[in-house]
């Protein structure tokens, strides 16, 4: 759907046009949804726990109503991952070094993963709103948990946004050496044959999700970047300056220590615009709710 959206001489793909939503957002919360399905359905076993949850999730995906074709459409994907041991959703960022989102209970399961593909930032949430895809496949096996904490409850499915760089990073190359890593994956984990050779050191450690300080403009203006990617910041450094050819350049701040892995290619801001991440340690009071953009 996204792929045929092309306008402009553009390929937009992130958002809808009927309705302007992110692809990535607003699907089934199957937790709810399948929840007052498992009354009297669970017991003392973990594996026959995981067998009636995903059961119930395949009736209520099959009753889900489609009205459209985004609803269609994010319907016939979770029906494609509701049951999967593993679901890795494959991203690029704007312009950033590569990363994971993960759910916070799938912390430190999941080094593997971030080892093997050389993530460079790991960023954790148990819930980090607008439910998008990943979310939507491991979120609902920590939440049954903790609905039914009597009843044994893995976190059954391993799901993680996987941020492949930057959107222009498109080079056969590297494709070649992300896949290889992903088999990499599959193979140390039992899914697939094959010899994986030695884990990779781990470059990162996990931080939380509402640690991460998503740098916002303050004025309108071309963005003049005083950091690179891969900086390890101080709270008061300068990432960038907001030119106005009319006015002073107004700095724009890191309010947090940690390491900046995002920026934006767009290098005109406004007031609000994100134009950076930084992936710090510490819980900034400003990051509630919603802690994605869209």
């Amino acid at each position: 759907v996204g792929l045929t959206q092309q306008k402009f001489g553009w390929l937009q793909g992130r958002f809808e046009d009927a309705s302007g939503v992110n692809f990535n957002r607003d699907y089934p919360d199957l937790a709810a949804l399948a929840g007052p399905r498992l009354e009297g359905r669970l017991g003392p076993d973990a594996a026959a726990n995981v067998a009636a949850i995903r059961a119930a999730m395949a009736e209520v995906l099959d009753e889900l109503p489609a009205p459209d074709r985004l609803t269609a459409l994010r319907r016939a994907l979770m029906r494609l991952a509701f049951d999967a041991d593993i679901m890795l959703d494959l991203h690029a960022d704007n312009e950033a070094l590569l990363h994971l989102y993960i759910g916070t209970p799938l912390w430190p399961d999941a080094q593997d993963l971030a080892a093997e593909i050389d993530a460079r930032a790991v960023l954790l949430a148990e819930v980090s709103g607008g439910n998008p895809f990943d979310e939507a496949c491991g979120g609902p096996w920590w939440a049954l948990a903790k609905a039914y904490p009597d009843c044994p409850i893995p976190p059954a499915c391993l799901s993680a946004t996987v941020e492949l760089r930057s959107n222009d990073d498109v080079d056969d190359g590297l494709a070649r050496d992300d896949a290889a890593a992903l088999m990499r994956v599959l193979q140390r984990r039992g899914v697939v044959a094959g010899e994986p050779g030695a884990l990779p050191r781990l470059t990162c450690e996990g931080t939380p999700l509402d640690a991460m300080q998503q740098v916002r403009a303050t004025a309108t203006g071309l963005v003049a970047y005083r950091a690179r990617l891969g900086d390890r910041l101080r709270a008061g450094d300068v990432i960038a300056e907001i030119i106005d050819p009319l006015g002073p350049a107004v700095p724009v701040h890191a309010t947090t220590d940690g390491l900046l892995f995002a920026r934006h290619s767009q290098t005109y801001a406004w007031p609000g615009k994100v134009i950076a991440k930084v992936a710090g340690a510490v819980t900034l009071p400003d990051r509630t709710g919603l802690l994605l953009n869209d």
